[in-house]
């Protein structure tokens, strides 16, 4: 999977059966560093969710159970070094950012989602909280790619 930061479009090149593409997505949950320099000790978790899946709303909340587990991973002393240096962040002085994700289509409504996304910020203890949607790109040609259609954010 890659994502093309310019034109916010992911591809998938390693599925030579690009059909399979939709089943893949809703199956993974992805940790990605995030950043450059200074910044580059951030890390996204996301939660990819399938078109219409019955359970997008619920998408940042898994996200957010993933992001808790690895901030607890990352805040004793003596088990910070060793993650810190797997996930080749071995400079990154804590506290590391971390932010859950939910990577859901379009057919999911951006307000159900920022009303999920409001809620759940609430009671939020440091986890920052994005929620990106997404469609096809129907101009591409296999393997396809997606397109981030918007990103939603807590509302201040």
């Amino acid at each position: 999977m890659e994502q093309d930061g310019r034109h916010g479009a992911i591809g998938f090149r390693d599925d030579p059966d690009a059909s399979a593409i939709p089943q893949f997505v809703g199956r993974e949950h992805v940790l990605a560093r995030h950043g450059r320099g200074m910044n580059a000790g951030q890390l996204r978790v996301f939660e990819l969710k399938q078109p219409r899946a019955k359970d997008a709303l619920d998408a940042l909340g898994q996200s957010i159970h993933y992001a808790a587990a690895l901030r607890c991973l990352l805040e004793p002393e003596d088990t910070r070094s060793l993650f810190l240096n797997v996930l080749q962040l071995g400079r990154t002085q804590p506290p590391i950012k971390i932010t859950a994700v939910a990577f859901v289509h379009e057919s999911t409504k951006a307000a159900d989602l920022q009303d999920r996304i409001d809620h759940l910020n609430e009671e939020n203890t440091g986890i920052a909280l994005r929620a990106w949607r997404y469609r096809w790109d129907p101009n591409v040609a296999p393997p396809k790619r997606l397109l981030v259609v918007e990103e939603l954010c807590p509302k201040p």
